[in-house]
């Protein structure tokens, strides 16, 4: 059974609950600097301190004292026979940004970034890749893993820097979500245990697809999201240095943390203050929501202007030859799809606004502003083709590329022909009617794709949807037939990068239910408590239960029921900075900021 730590009580912290932090500089304690705050956010263990400058011993500004200093934030813990342990809740260094606060005696406030948090902004500069040659390291170039299409991991796991690991290879297996975590762990160096993750989540199909071109930080949040996994980090000080453990466990197999109800076991008084309430429903609608569809094609534009101004001479039309270019400016260069019905009616007369429905076959689409992207269709080097703009002088019998300067307007689906001077052969046949623009780029669906499923009766009682925006995580991604590249795309002589993950948008939904979902009623949701008391002890994926041992309920009183489902997901610890009792260790500012010391936490179910 779990150890079970009581908030409220004597938690093993030197002092009690409220023990004030200390801040070490290069490993040696600093009074100087008054720890006000730490918090401890999402699934990755980010932490960050704000802590405050003693400007009664500081005198004047701090912004290079400790600029490239290592910096702690670190609480005592007692152990048997008196000794003390110091327990390390920030590793890192300030990020230079000082922010003078006023009172006396307060100078400036710094913050502190944990040094975890900057490697996760990290990319990984190249991969491991299993060939011919055998073992390669390349560079990273838009690799994918996980999904329908991501089928790359090699079929034996090789030696990487003295540790066996799956590795990238052209037409390979499917990934796991344990080989994937172990490969990328062991080519970022990130030091995490995988030890403590679930066996039946190490071995499940990575179902969703993850780039491996962005942060570390997304690159591992799009992996343990779905799978309800957590990384846990343990830091301590070992003499002069700081000993760190990184593991990857599941949300809710944290430890027990009960909760000191006040006299009566009612919610409020200075004890436990619930802020948010549970949601009850019976049903649940779970929906995974991913952008919409992006589509290639060839657009055909017409002329954005009053047709009344476009009888003038030609150096009307000129941007630095005409004396009133201003009212001139769109005439024979705006050239709109008219997507959103504005240049419809008059003085622009085009009539009906482009089918949006009909393009994204999507019934019901509101006539709405888009914008031209990059098209599908892929160049030599694997990138995306920049919109292409190309030009008529005979009503589209004939076309070529407009080799002039094109715009690709960023608030409508739009072109302007930005040249100081039109092409006179253009300009000759804008003016009698035959010039026309065409433009071959995506438009991106504006409605997302959708994969919905219910958990429990939808019949019985209220439901409230439980919604997942994931955003470009999965890719729905086609070249219209209508696109001049649609034929060399179909017959293989162009390559294009096309996708439909809706297989693996329904799997990823499936899973999440799995791991985090149950069927039937129950109560779902998040809430926050404000806690009396700094307790710096607390940990993202601790389980919260009330002190007569029940799950917090609907209400703030105890209800009974599986107290792994209610699991801290973020935590914020806030010290008074004022007058302070004298540990022996800080020495507080005299300035006061907040009126006591207090823990909010985040919980989720």
């Amino acid at each position: 059974m779990s150890a079970r730590t009581v908030i409220g009580a004597s938690s093993g912290v030197a002092g009690g609950g409220d023990v004030r932090a200390m801040v070490f500089v290069d490993g040696v304690p600093e009074p100087r600097l008054i720890v006000r705050e730490v918090s401890w956010l999402g699934r990755l263990d980010r932490r960050e301190a704000h802590v405050v400058v003693d400007g009664s011993v500081a005198g004047g500004r701090s912004d290079d004292r400790w600029a490239d200093a290592a910096v702690g934030v670190a609480v005592p813990l007692e152990l048997s026979g008196g000794r003390v342990r110091w327990e390390v809740l920030v590793d890192g260094r300030f990020d230079r940004s000082f922010t003078e606060l006023s009172g006396d005696g307060v100078g400036d406030e710094v913050t502190l970034v944990d040094s975890w948090a900057v490697a996760l902004e990290r990319e990984m500069q190249g991969l491991w890749w299993w060939t011919s040659q055998g073992l390669t390291f390349e560079s990273q170039t838009g690799v994918r893993i996980g999904g329908e299409s991501g089928w790359n991991r090699s079929a034996e796991m090789v030696l990487v820097d003295g540790r066996s690991v799956y590795v990238l290879q052209e037409g390979g297996e499917r990934w796991t979500v344990g080989a994937a975590l172990s490969m990328i762990d062991a080519v970022a160096g990130l030091g995490l245990s995988l030890a403590l993750i679930p066996r039946e989540i190490a071995g499940a199909p990575l179902v969703v697809t993850v780039g491996l071109d962005q942060p570390l930080s997304r690159i591992l949040e799009e992996i343990l999201e779905p799978y309800g996994l957590v990384v846990r980090r343990e830091l301590r000080r070992d003499g002069g240095r700081v000993v760190e453990r990184r593991a990857v466990r599941g949300l809710g197999t944290g430890r027990v943390v009960e909760v000191t109800w006040p006299a009566g076991g009612a919610p409020g008084g200075a004890a436990l203050e619930v802020e948010d309430r549970w949601r009850h429903r019976r049903a649940e609608l779970w929906v995974a929501r991913a952008d919409g569809w992006l589509v290639e094609s060839t657009f055909a534009l017409q002329g954005g202007w009053d047709p009344a101004l476009d009888g003038e001479s030609d150096v009307t039309y000129s941007k630095s030859g005409s004396s009133d270019f201003a009212v001139y400016a769109d005439v024979f260069r705006l050239w709109v799809l008219n997507e959103d019905g504005a240049f419809s009616g008059q003085p622009y007369a085009l009539g009906e606004a482009f089918d949006l429905g009909g393009f994204f076959e999507s019934a019901g689409m509101r006539a709405q502003a888009l914008r031209f992207e990059s098209g599908l269709t892929l160049e030599g080097a694997g990138a995306r083709r920049a919109p292409l703009v190309e030009f008529s002088t005979d009503s589209g019998a004939n076309w070529g590329t407009y080799a002039g300067a094109a715009e690709i307007r960023a608030d409508r689906a739009a072109v302007y022909l930005d040249d100081d001077v039109l092409d006179g052969a253009f300009l000759a046949a804008a003016k009698a009617g035959t010039a026309r623009i065409r433009v071959t780029a995506s438009l991106r669906s504006p409605d997302p794709v959708e994969e919905r499923r219910w958990s429990g009766n939808p019949f019985q009682g209220t439901a409230v949807p439980n919604v997942h925006e994931l955003g470009g995580r999965f890719r729905f991604q086609r070249v219209a037939e209508t696109s001049i590249n649609y034929a060399g795309v179909v017959g293989g002589v162009l390559a294009a990068g096309e996708a439909d993950e809706r297989i693996g948008l329904a799997r990823w939904l499936g899973d999440q239910m799995r791991v985090n979902g149950a069927p039937g009623s129950r109560e779902s949701g998040r809430a926050r408590l404000r806690l009396a008391g700094a307790n710096p002890m607390l940990r993202v994926g601790d389980r919260v239960v009330g002190r007569d041992g029940r799950g917090i309920g609907a209400h703030g009183a105890g209800r009974a029921g599986d107290a792994r489902l209610v699991t801290v997901r973020s935590i914020r610890c806030r010290w008074s900075v004022g007058e302070q009792p004298d540990h022996g260790i800080v020495r507080a500012g005299r300035a006061t900021l907040d009126q006591a010391p207090s823990t909010t936490v985040e919980l989720a179910v």
